[in-house]
């Protein structure tokens, strides 16, 4: 996970240097490529990790975990055709939680129970808030192509000053309590450091980019192939290729579909965010449904 880690600020700072010489829609593809490859194949195996979750519980057979994943899609899609401000404020929410457990599951050894989601669910919503805060006029434009409201700039430095607030003495608390998070204090911070630049420098959809597939995806796909292979080698991750494919490949075909039916850029990132967020919603709970089941199993070792 460290190597990774170092992948992850190396590719920073290519994409950041990477900003100087490429501008309007280069950006755009590159930030879409990335997207459409590691970040959506991070998502793919859902479906096989449910049913390794849950071999011996309600979803075991591979219909069953099928048709469980579709329905619950469909109704995230209908929760935002229907209630587009509220389904838009539950993904916030759900996936500030998912990228702050994946960023540090694998970190704590000592704090446990509520203390820890809450602080996942706070650093999460920081980093997202952030860039919000410094996109916010990019921001402001998906939402009204979602959901016909405005969000207005006060609001957006409200939310994440109010986060920031939360978030500081609970770090804190933390670092007393847990000797790793103590540990690795001043890489978490230049880590902020490094998400600040990107955010300020790129475009809101190549920012997000970066940090999706770098700093969430990949690191999640290293997780995902350890805990359906007990192994993280090319055999592994050629297995789980194999078992992606096909989801990845329409997940994929059905995007460029949406792009090439609406060109219009404002309605395809409503549209394109709106799918991710439908997929976010069983992807996060397969995800945290994996750690638990992985730790719970340490644990018993």
């Amino acid at each position: 996970m460290k190597n990774l880690r170092q992948i992850a600020i190396l590719a920073s700072f290519f994409c950041i240097w990477l900003t100087s010489y490429i501008h309007g829609e280069y950006e755009i593809i590159l930030s879409f490529f990335l997207i459409l490859s590691f970040g959506i194949l991070h998502g793919s195996n859902d479906i096989f990790l449910i049913s390794k979750i849950w071999e011996s519980g309600p979803l075991t057979s591979y219909g069953r975990v099928l048709s469980f994943y579709v329905v619950f899609v469909l109704l995230a899609l209908g929760l935002f055709y229907f209630a587009p401000i509220v389904a838009l404020s539950i993904f916030i929410l759900c996936s500030a939680y998912h990228f702050g457990e994946q960023h540090w599951e694998n970190d704590f050894t000592l704090v446990e129970g509520i203390w820890k989601r809450f602080f996942y669910l706070l650093y999460g919503m920081f980093i997202l808030s952030l860039l919000f805060w410094l996109k916010n006029e990019e921001v402001n434009e998906v939402v009204v192509a979602i959901s016909g409201y405005d969000v207005s700039e006060a609001f957006i430095s409200y939310v994440f000053y109010s986060d920031l607030i939360v978030l500081v003495p609970l770090w804190l608390f933390l670092i007393v309590r847990d000797n790793i998070v103590r540990k690795q204090v001043l890489a978490e911070l230049f880590y902020l450091v490094i998400f600040t630049i990107i955010f300020k420098v790129s475009s809101l959809i190549w920012g997000f980019a970066i940090y999706f597939v770098f700093w969430h995806s990949l690191p999640s796909l290293y997780d995902q192939i350890y805990f359906l292979n007990n192994r993280v080698d090319k055999k592994g991750v050629w297995d789980y290729w194999k078992m992606a494919l096909p989801f990845w490949l329409i997940s994929v075909i059905g995007i460029v579909a949406l792009y090439y039916v609406f060109k219009d850029l404002e309605i395809f990132y409503a549209l394109f965010f709106s799918f991710l967020a439908a997929v976010t919603f069983p992807h996060s709970i397969a995800i945290h449904k994996m750690f638990k089941t992985r730790n719970s199993k340490n644990d018993r070792i």
